[in-house]
């Protein structure tokens, strides 16, 4: 019987016979990588098992690329942005010495030193699915991407202040407005709420007439 110090680990075996003696040759495998063991033998014969042997020397399986890492969590949601972190996946034998995270939305890729476990995202588009992946890097590559993080939906918010109307035309009971299209802040703009106010030298007029009409492009070089 052969005993390593760690659990899972398979060994393969063969042998030769010198004179009396026969040497049997053992392979352990599912070991991990980067990881130092001693191992120990005992005989097993038909009526038991026999004491166990001296371990061997320390002895380090090499270093691999770190593990494929949990999918980095999503904390504090707003209109632009979100925080994003995540736990160092097993090294491997290796140090991690950076970080991706890939924005899916885009493709965008961030780059980070080992020491950062955290990315604050900015400039994100208010209303829209949002999911990412991380992978760690040592000295002897880039390993594995991880899985999708959750679905991840930046915040809404009504519209932002539209520029001003620009008068295209008048006639004796009407106004012909052109009105830009604001900023929907992720929520799509579906009509416009218009009002007047009369201009008078003797008092200043109150706003009011409230109109409303839906929101409908126009081609302005047609």
């Amino acid at each position: 019987m052969v005993e390593a110090k760690k659990e899972d680990a398979a060994p393969k075996r063969s042998s030769t016979t010198t004179g009396n003696l026969v040497a049997h040759f053992y392979m352990y495998e599912n070991l991990q990588p980067g990881k130092t063991y001693r191992l120990r033998v005992a005989g097993v014969s038909t009526i038991g098992q026999g004491k166990w042997s001296a371990t061997t020397f320390s002895t380090t399986t090499l270093a691999t690329p770190p593990a494929k890492p949990d999918a980095p969590q999503v904390h504090d949601i707003g209109l632009f942005g979100m925080r994003l972190e995540w736990v160092a996946p097993d090294e491997h034998g290796s140090s991690i010495a950076s970080y991706k995270v890939r924005n899916n939305f885009d493709n965008t890729e961030h780059a980070l030193s080992a020491n950062e476990v955290t990315l604050v995202l900015r400039d994100l588009n208010p209303g829209e699915c949002y999911t990412f992946q991380l992978c760690a890097a040592n000295q002897q590559g880039w390993g594995p991407w991880s899985e999708e993080s959750d679905d991840a939906w930046t915040l809404t918010s009504i519209p932002e202040v539209p520029d001003p109307p620009v008068v295209a035309a008048s006639s004796v009971d009407w106004v012909d407005l052109h009105v830009p299209r604001p900023f929907a802040n992720g929520a799509p703009v579906v009509g416009f709420l218009m009002q007047y106010r009369e201009i008078s030298m003797v008092e200043k007029a109150t706003w009011g007439g409230d109109q409303t009409y839906p929101a409908v492009e126009v081609n302005m070089n047609e």
